[in-house]
């Protein structure tokens, strides 16, 4: 059984009376200092929050950098076949280029001149010289321009590598702070649920101690003779024990209560049908939890404010978190990650 389930079961199986009693017995210093104690679960559940979204956040970016290798390395691969490309045709290029220049110097000049002087016009002589030198040219052309092709993707591959390890670079950094965050992460959460026990073990010393007062009162009260009881005015204690009676709403309270600390979820759901078959509505008044039969009506209270509101889902599923609270419960409230918040089970007005 984990630690919300305790936390519930053990409020859910309080007398009414008792609970009442443990609230009005806790002395003054051990309310401050369960009120302090709340304060640094409090405390401890918001720096969790901000953990949980810098995790978020990260992990975006890890998504990110993952993206943008595979690009590059998509893009490594393009240029590379293009390079071999270029070469091959560097290649076929300085190949003419030499075997032109071969047969130019193995014809020799003499050649040449006999070509042209065998042209039967002084146009016919002019086009031969201008094709031999065109082809020349041409070849020349072709050799330069693959010259520079394949020196320009030289130069796109190697800035692309650079890139790539750049990137592999940045990758290795979030991975490191994902480390370094998630070890801290667990330490807070690890540190309230030690808040959260000791408050639960505060609770139930007050529950016993108050307890043990009753049964004095009780005995002290059986002790007295009719007319002394008459006489005898009821105390503080006494009125703490009658059921808190309709609030503003009209919701009557039960005295059954538990505490810890809430999530929210919100308009990632909106539209969705929750566990009791209705549509969920991120503004609503509702609440997710593991623990309580579907239909039942909450009072949650964080610091001085309240609101009212009905279970129709199931979770949270995360560990140590005793309800998911929508989004429209959660702004009545004045949280926008976690907090530690008080809730009793009331019922609803006939």
């Amino acid at each position: 059984m984990n630690l919300k389930h305790r936390r519930y079961l053990r409020a859910l199986g309080a007398a009414t009376l008792t609970a009442a009693l443990a609230l009005a017995a806790v002395p003054v210093a051990g309310a401050a200092g369960l009120e302090a104690m709340r304060d640094e679960a409090q405390a401890v559940a918001d720096e969790v929050t901000g953990l949980e979204h810098s995790l978020a956040d990260l992990e975006a970016e890890r998504i990110r950098l993952d993206a943008s290798v595979e690009r590059t390395g998509r893009r490594l691969a393009v240029l590379e076949s293009t390079r071999h490309d270029a070469q091959v045709a560097f290649d076929a290029a300085s190949e003419r280029y030499a075997r032109r220049a071969v047969e130019a110097y193995k014809d020799g000049a003499n050649e040449r001149l006999a070509l042209l002087l065998s042209a039967k016009s002084v146009s016919e002589m002019l086009t031969l010289a201008e094709a031999t030198a065109a082809g020349a040219d041409q070849d020349a052309r072709a050799l330069r321009r693959w010259q520079r092709a394949r020196s320009s993707i030289s130069s796109a591959e190697d800035a692309a590598e650079e890139r790539k390890a750049q990137l592999l670079e940045a990758q290795s950094r979030v991975e490191e702070v994902t480390a370094e965050i998630g070890a801290t992460l667990a330490g807070r959460r690890a540190a309230l649920v030690e808040l959260t026990d000791r408050i639960d073990d505060l609770e139930a010393l007050a529950r016993r101690e108050a307890a043990q007062r009753e049964a004095e009162v009780r005995r002290a009260e059986a002790a007295q003779t009719p007319e002394e009881s008459a006489a005898t005015p009821s105390g503080p204690g006494l009125q703490e024990v009658v059921p808190r009676g309709l609030d503003e709403s009209g919701f009557i309270g039960t005295g059954v209560t538990f505490e810890g600390v809430a999530s929210w979820y919100g308009p990632g759901f909106e539209g969705q049908t929750t566990a009791s078959g209705d549509i969920f509505h991120a503004d609503g008044l509702t609440a997710a939890s593991l623990d309580l039969p579907l239909g039942t009506w909450l009072r949650v209270t964080r610091g001085d404010r309240s609101v009212t509101v009905l279970v129709n889902d199931r979770g949270p599923y995360i560990e140590d978190r005793i309800l998911d609270l929508s989004q429209g419960a959660a702004e009545v409230l004045g949280f926008t990650g976690l907090a530690w918040i008080s809730a009793e089970i009331v019922l609803p007005p006939e």
